[in-house]
């Protein structure tokens, strides 16, 4: 972000669960998506581009998930409340997706086919409660037939779209969030010499963000 001053966007098929566009529908089905669907799933979203938020700032817990124990930095914005979702956390064991699953079954065993269409409108947006800790608000860009450049993390191949800062709106393109602060990490590698460095080069190419050091030291 220093070096090219851009925002990037990943493709939802590219998130670290395989089956995280998916996971509502294996939720309320009574069988695993098999692979063709799940193919077929791929290729459908693949230009669908999400970027998650959390309210929890300066989180010990976020620290360690997500920021290197504390060797990376946080990234604050301001987002319209309407922009965005809050994630729905739902465990298949709950009594009311059970009783979906049970409906579904016994509607597809007579031949009738099923789809729950308030699911399908939210799907992108519906998590395991095993990830509840994260807090979780999500911003999707659907990029349409854009030809998007794409980009190798470690095995995982991902679609992206790079977005550029404006210092006068402080938002990267199009995006409907302002890129308000940063909080960089305690426990970065040379720390009285990065830390320095990075508060200066932040100050440079933004010179509206505003810079803290973070209060973690101890990760959970």
């Amino acid at each position: 972000i220093l070096n090219h001053r851009t925002f990037r966007m990943n493709s939802i098929i590219a998130m670290n669960d395989e089956n995280e566009s998916l996971w509502a529908d294996l939720v309320t089905c009574k069988d695993k998506t098999p692979n063709e669907v799940y193919y077929k799933s791929v290729v459908k979203n693949k230009n669908l581009l999400i970027t998650s938020f959390t309210s929890k700032e300066d989180n010990a817990t976020m620290w360690r998930l997500y920021g290197d124990q504390g060797k990376g930095i946080c990234m604050a914005f301001s987002v319209p409340a309407n922009r965005i979702t809050k994630v729905l956390y739902v465990n298949e064991k709950d009594e009311n997706v059970r009783k979906l699953k049970e409906a579904r079954t016994a509607l597809v065993n007579k031949g009738i086919k099923v789809e729950f269409s308030d699911i399908s409108e939210m799907k992108y947006f519906i998590k395991h409660s095993d990830f509840s800790v994260e807090g979780e608000y999500r911003y999707l860009y659907d990029a349409g037939d854009e030809n998007l450049d794409i980009a190798s993390y470690g095995d995982l191949l991902s679609p992206y779209k790079d977005f550029n800062y404006d210092k006068e709106t402080q938002k990267f393109g199009n995006l409907p969030f302002k890129f308000e602060y940063v909080t960089i990490g305690k426990n970065i590698p040379q720390y009285k010499t990065v830390f320095p460095l990075l508060v200066a080069e932040t100050a440079k190419h933004f010179p509206s963000v505003a810079i803290y050091e973070s209060n973690m030291i101890t990760m959970r």
